[in-house]
Formats: structure tokens, C-alpha cells, sequence
């Protein structure tokens, strides 16, 4: 019987609570009042916990999600080790059992499907057959106002959201916990574009000229924006694909510039 693993419930408190335990309400990013570790369900205005009294709440909260990863897994007739167990228990603790539902999720389907037909499926086809757990990012909020003056709900994608399905991938994949955007190839792009401006400032590629690095710099961007776009959709592009469509865009956008220079 799979485990729930420390690098899970690192992970699970990392993204409920960003390491700091409240032992008092606070609201999350969907406006849920929340207290603890991520715990909703008897949270009332006012309420006050103890250190201890979260852990608790935390361990009950827990035996929700993992006893609805371990219905799942029965239904599919599938099995699999801690680190995909315990990456499936954060995204029920933290989105419910529909995460896990074969009828209603794109990738615990294609997931279930692929081990059912593969005994040794890679993890190149592993990550393929997850990488769509990443759309379930979203968070309802307010949008405008109905004729007859009723609000409209919406669902945005959230940036924490997008980290937290991000780090679950990885911990899918690899068994390790990691806040930022490894699961599939990518890093932070906070991260990218301090280290784009530290290189045109003269880094590790002031051997070349001022334009070569802007092209490969405006190049590497485009490209990024591509792979995001392929897995934030489930286009299924290749790599060849993405990066032709990469160049493709900046070779357009520097015949522009160029057409502009001559008028």
C-alpha cells in the first residue's frame, strides 16, 4: 500500500499555508475562509487553533484525501509508488476528488490509460500523459455584472495554482518536492528574465555582439512562451514543432520591424 512521503507533505504545507501555519482564519486565493494547514471545512470567523490543533485538522484532512486516492486507484485497477501516490494526494487536498475522477480529468484518464497498455512506460510518456493536470489552476472570482444586476462568476488561472500543479507533476515524476517550474523542463520566469538582463549586461555571453545576444535572447523568450502555451493547452507539440513555431514567430516579427524601418 502506497504512503503518503515527507516531500509530499512538505509539499501539501508549502502551497496551503507558504510554510507560515495560521492559527487564525485568513482567506486563500479563491476567497475560502481558511485556517491551519489549508483547512476549510469547519472554519468559522473568529476561530482560534493551536499549533497542535492544526496538525490535527491537517492529519483528518489527510485521511479525506487519501482515502479518495485510494478509491481512485481500486476503480482504475492501477497502482503506482509513494511519490505519484503522494503528488495525488496534495491535488485532492487541495482541488477534491474530481482531480482523480477517470470520467471528468484528461490526465489521470491518459495516465490510467497509458499503464493499462504499457508495462513500462517511459517518463517521457508518463509526463506527456500528465502534463494536463496543470490546467486545473483555476480560481472562481467575480466578474462583471448580468443585465438584471446579478454577478457573474468567472475562473481565472492563478499563479500559485499554476506552481502547485507544476510541483505535484515533479513530484509525480521524480518523487522530489520543488515549489518551482521544473516538472516540465521550465524554470521560473522570474528567474529566466534576471538572468536575460544579467547576459545584456555583459554575462556569459559577451563573447558575442549586442544583436546576436538580443535575437538569442528574444529567440530563447518566444520559444519558452511556446512551450508554456503547448503545455498550458495539451497541444501535444513536439519539441521540432514548438521551436519551428518559435522561429517562425520571430522571423515575422523581425521582418516587421524591418518593413517599418523602410517606411
Amino acid at each position: 500500500m502506497p504512503k503518503l512521503t515527507e516531500a509530499g507533505r512538505r509539499l501539501i504545507k508549502h502551497f496551503e499555508a507558504s510554510d507560515n501555519l495560521h492559527l487564525k482564519p485568513y482567506r486563500d486565493s479563491a476567497g475560502v475562509l481558511t485556517i491551519g494547514w489549508g483547512h476549510t471545512k469547519t472554519t468559522k470567523r473568529g476561530m482560534r487553533i493551536t499549533a497542535q490543533e492544526a496538525e490535527n485538522l491537517l492529519a483528518d484532512d489527510l485521511k479525506d484525501a487519501t482515502g479518495a486516492v485510494d478509491a481512485a486507484l481500486k476503480a482504475a485497477g492501477v497502482s503506482v509508488n509513494d511519490a505519484r501516490y503522494s503528488a495525488m494526494v496534495s491535488a485532492v487536498f487541495n482541488l477534491g476528488p474530481n482531480v482523480i475522477d477517470y470520467g471528468e480529468s484528461t490526465w489521470w484518464r491518459q495516465y490510467v490509460d497509458l499503464v493499462r497498455s504499457n508495462d513500462s512506460p517511459t517518463s517521457e510518456q508518463i509526463g506527456e500523459a500528465i502534463a494536463p493536470l496543470v490546467r486545473w489552476n483555476k480560481v472562481k472570482v467575480k466578474g462583471g455584472w448580468r443585465p438584471g444586476r446579478q454577478r457573474r462568476w468567472t475562473y481565472k488561472p492563478s499563479k500559485g495554482l499554476t506552481r502547485r500543479r507544476f510541483s505535484e507533476i515533479h513530484l509525480f515524476l521524480t518523487g522530489a518536492f520543488s515549489p518551482q517550474f521544473e516538472a516540465v523542463g521550465m524554470s521560473d520566469p522570474n528567474t529566466d528574465k534576471k538572468t536575460a538582463e544579467r547576459e545584456d549586461r555583459g554575462g556569459t555571453d559577451q563573447v558575442r555582439s549586442p544583436k546576436e545576444r538580443t535575437s538569442e535572447l528574444y529567440l530563447g523568450a518566444v520559444t519558452a512562451l511556446f512551450i508554456a502555451l503547448n503545455n498550458y493547452l495539451g497541444l501535444d507539440l513536439t519539441d521540432a514543432q514548438v521551436g519551428a513555431l518559435a522561429t517562425i514567430a520571430v522571423s515575422y516579427g523581425a521582418y516587421r520591424t524591418y518593413k517599418k524601418a523602410k517606411q
